[in-house]
């Protein structure tokens, strides 16, 4: 099981690279708890189309 789950946009400008660290969108990484107690994290990876720009609040 890996330690780092992957939430990626869809249809961007390019494939995200979620094997390695190294994606050009630098992506956020974020510590969680699981339910059993142990760490793990999410790698929070942005748009390359500036979707996020133009969303609602």
């Amino acid at each position: 099981m890996s330690d780092t789950w992957h939430v990626f946009p869809v249809r961007d400008l390019t494939e995200h690279d979620i094997e390695t660290d190294d994606c050009v969108c630098i992506p956020d990484q974020r510590a969680v708890k699981r339910e059993d107690g142990s760490m793990g994290w999410i790698a929070v990876h942005h748009s390359l189309d500036g979707r996020e720009l133009r969303e609602v609040p």
